[in-house]
């Protein structure tokens, strides 16, 4: 049901422009207008100086101050935003006013009247009256915010304390979608609006988190894959690390021999020498190598038979 309030959202630092249209509910002013608006403005104040004379001091200096409606970011005055409002028919009234019968009972009551315009430096935003709620319309926030009829005077004590302008809107406002819906129905609100500098904050550190995750993710399947691909471990290979390997040697040796001693680094050494003969040679098995290459792989696989005949016919030390 809350979607069916408008809440303008933020566009550079046009908060007037978004803070006209929260107000009446509707996209009834751009920047350009109030910019128009502004530029008029511009011009009768310099007409209304020129009249004293343009070589005196106070018009060369108001000349050279520029327009004191609007600035090159998108501010304007609240004179700009007061003639704005004209236009419905509204106007609007300072809360701390001292003459306005308006004033005086909007600070007894702020609940009495039907909007609230507020202003701080170059931000502003409404606070108005919808149905039978009051809602905080700030275009700094992702979704409006529901106050209470009770909050509504805390926010604006609250409001006034932090620097901000408060003015009354006094007339009758525009009819809205949601004005006519609330007025039947109550809305209720369990999450207070986060601003939306906030939720951006969160989307880049969940972003940086995924990309994060993503390189994670992708270094581990490159470790996988390089573990895949990696060539397995030769029969050779593995005898001769078993016959270096200080207390892998036990694996091979006989029951009750010694992993250390000569016998048992014989027996291993032969056990080597057979694993090697039993192993297919990648040169004799490539038909593309020369002459050369097969004679000496013959000449290596006919010294192993010789030292494995002499390790066999090897007396053992318990035989001699």
């Amino acid at each position: 049901m809350m979607e069916i309030i408008r809440l303008s959202e933020q566009e550079g630092s046009l908060c007037a422009v978004h803070c006209l249209n929260a107000l009446l509910q509707g996209c009834y002013f751009s920047a350009v207008d109030l910019a128009t608006i502004a530029r008029q403005m511009d011009c009768l104040e310099q007409q209304r100086m020129a009249e004293m004379g343009t070589n005196t001091a106070e018009y060369q200096s108001f000349f050279k101050e520029g327009s004191n409606n609007m600035d090159d970011s998108g501010m304007f005055s609240i004179q700009v935003v007061s003639v704005a409002l004209e236009v419905w028919g509204l106007t609007l009234t300072p809360f701390t006013s001292t003459v306005a019968p308006t004033a005086r009972l909007a600070r007894e009551d702020p609940t009495s009247g039907c909007a609230y315009i507020c202003n701080m430096k170059e931000h502003w935003f409404t606070i108005r009256k919808i149905g039978n709620q009051w809602f905080n319309l700030n275009s700094l926030l992702a979704f409006p915010e529901l106050l209470s009829n009770t909050y509504v005077s805390l926010f604006l004590a609250q409001l006034q304390k932090q620097g901000y302008c408060i003015y009354i809107v006094e007339g009758s406002l525009p009819q809205c979608e949601a004005d006519t819906i609330l007025k039947t129905m109550n809305v209720t609100q369990k999450i207070k609006p986060p601003l939306l500098s906030e939720l951006q904050e969160c989307s880049q550190t969940r972003q940086e988190l995924d990309d994060d995750l993503a390189a994670a993710m992708a270094a581990s399947l490159a470790q996988a894959e390089d573990a895949s691909t990696a060539p397995p471990e030769g029969d050779l290979e593995k005898a001769l690390r078993l016959s270096l390997a200080g207390s892998g040697g036990a694996e091979g040796a006989e029951p009750g021999g010694d992993a250390g001693s000569p016998d048992e680094e014989t027996r291993q050494l032969q056990a080597a020498l057979e694993l090697s003969l039993l192993q297919p040679s990648t040169s004799a098995l490539n038909n593309d190598q020369g002459s050369s290459d097969q004679q000496e792989t013959l000449d290596a696989t006919a010294l192993r038979e010789k030292r494995l005949a002499y390790f066999k016919n090897k007396p053992s030390p318990d035989e001699s």
